[in-house]
């Protein structure tokens, strides 16, 4: 079973199981669920983390959608014969697959890093 090292004590439960400062995967587990009902007692929280949640979410979305129309453009373009070496390839779709994942986790991370750094809060007068 994996260890995760933690140095909160409340995570250290049962010392045989662990001992030093790991912990076993399924500890840490119940320890999150139970923070995580202590969240969903607070409302408000909950409200601005799910509209911070669909703010990233967005950002992602957008970011992605760059990343692959990039990777179209990049494969449509030929540029260095990557295009023609994966189109031949036998596996043509491991490699586009391959590539529009990495595209978009590359460009949908770089959208919402840039989107979390613009990010203004609302003043206190102002809600829209």
């Amino acid at each position: 079973m994996a260890v995760i090292t933690h140095n909160n004590p409340e995570l250290n439960r049962d010392k045989s199981i662990a001992p030093g400062c790991g912990i076993h995967a399924l500890d840490f587990l119940i320890y999150m669920c139970d923070k995580m009902a202590q969240l969903n007692n607070n409302l408000g929280e909950i409200a601005q983390m799910t509209r911070f949640n669909k703010f990233l979410l967005t950002h992602l979305c957008k970011g992605v959608a760059v990343g692959w129309g990039l990777l179209a453009v990049f494969l449509i373009s030929n540029l260095g014969g990557v295009g023609t070496l994966i189109f031949k390839s036998s596996n043509t779709v491991m490699a586009v697959g391959l590539l529009a994942l990495g595209f978009a986790i590359t460009f949908g991370s770089c959208a919402m890093g840039l989107g979390v750094m613009k990010y203004l809060p609302e003043s206190k007068g102002k809600k829209t």
